[in-house]
C-alpha cells in the first residue's frame, strides 16, 4: 500500500468522523467532483451516510432509551458520542459498548442532586446493553436441562451438578426497567414508570432471550451462586439476610428456573 493511498484512507477517514474540522479548501483536492454536484457535495453525501448508519445501529442497540428520548433527542445524545467515542471496532457490534458511561458522564444532574427521569434513563440503557450482549455472547445451547433425569441411564442430577448456563446474567434497578423495555419491544407504549425496585434473570434459549422477574431473595441467593458459591452456601447465606429457611423455597424455585433454561449439568466435586 502507497504512503499517498494511506493518507488517502486517514484523511477520508477523519472526514466522515469529524466533519467539523475539514478543511475546506482541500476537499477539491481530495474528492472528484460530479457533472452537477461539487466535491465538497459529494463528500457531503457520504458523511451525512455514515452518521446515519451509526445512528441507525444505536437505535437498534437501545431501542426503549431512544423510545423514551425520542428519536430526535436520542440522535443528538448519539452523535455527540459518536465523535467523542468513534467507532473503533471492525464490527458495530461493539459501537454501543461505552454508550453506558457516556451517559453517566455527562447527565446534567451528574454534580448536583440525582433527577429522577435521568437515572431511569441511565438504568434503562444500562439494561439494554446487557440484554444486547446476551444475544450475542457464548451460550449453552444443546446443554440445558430440561429435566433432573438423565435420559439413557436413569440416573438424577444433583444439586451437586447443577450450574448457571454461560448465557445467564442478572440485573437490579431502582426502576422496572426490564417491563418498561418489554413494552417498548411489544409497542405498548409506556409511560414513565415510577421509582420501584426491579431485579431480573436474564437467560438465552434456543438463541431467544427471555426476561425473568425475581423477588429480592431470589436475585440475591443466584447472585451469591454465581460468585462461585455452592447451592447450599448461597441458601445459607441469604436465610441468615432473610432471617428466614430459604432451603424451603429452593425446590420450587429449582422447577421454575429449570423449566426457564437457567441450568446446565457440570461434573460433581470429589
Amino acid at each position: 500500500m502507497s504512503e499517498s493511498l494511506q493518507q488517502l484512507q486517514r484523511w477520508m477517514q477523519d472526514s466522515l468522523m469529524f466533519p467539523g474540522m475539514v478543511d475546506s479548501h482541500k476537499v477539491s483536492e481530495m474528492v472528484n467532483s460530479g457533472a452537477n454536484i461539487s466535491a465538497a457535495d459529494c463528500l457531503g453525501i457520504y458523511q451525512r451516510s455514515y452518521y446515519a448508519r451509526l445512528l441507525a445501529c444505536l437505535q437498534e442497540q437501545f431501542p426503549a432509551t431512544c423510545y423514551c428520548l425520542g428519536e430526535e433527542v436520542f440522535n443528538q445524545f448519539s452523535l455527540d458520542y459518536l465523535r467523542h467515542n468513534p467507532s473503533d471496532s471492525y464490527t458495530l457490534y461493539e459501537l454501543g459498548r461505552r454508550f453506558v458511561s457516556y451517559l453517566q458522564q455527562t447527565r446534567p444532574d451528574k454534580d448536583s442532586d440525582k433527577e429522577l427521569w435521568i437515572e431511569f434513563m441511565v438504568e434503562l440503557a444500562e439494561f439494554e446493553r446487557i440484554a444486547f450482549n446476551l444475544f450475542d455472547g457464548p451460550g449453552d445451547e444443546g446443554r440445558i436441562l430440561t429435566t433432573l433425569n438423565v435420559q439413557g441411564n436413569g440416573q438424577n442430577i444433583d444439586d451437586q451438578q447443577l450450574q448457571l448456563q454461560r448465557a445467564f446474567d442478572l440485573h437490579k434497578a431502582q426502576f422496572p426497567v426490564a417491563r418498561y423495555y418489554c413494552l417498548v419491544r411489544d409497542n405498548q407504549q409506556p409511560k414513565l414508570p415510577p421509582l420501584q425496585p426491579s431485579f431480573v434473570a436474564l437467560v438465552r434459549v434456543n438463541y431467544t432471550t427471555q426476561l425473568n422477574l425475581l423477588n429480592s431473595w431470589q436475585y440475591q441467593f443466584l447472585h451469591v451462586w454465581q460468585q462461585g458459591s455452592s447451592i447450599s452456601e448461597a441458601l445459607e447465606q441469604v436465610s441468615d439476610e432473610a432471617d428466614d429457611n430459604m432451603g424451603a423455597y429452593w425446590p420450587k424455585w429449582r422447577a421454575n428456573w429449570l423449566a426457564q433454561g437457567f441450568f446446565v449439568a457440570g461434573q460433581p466435586p470429589e
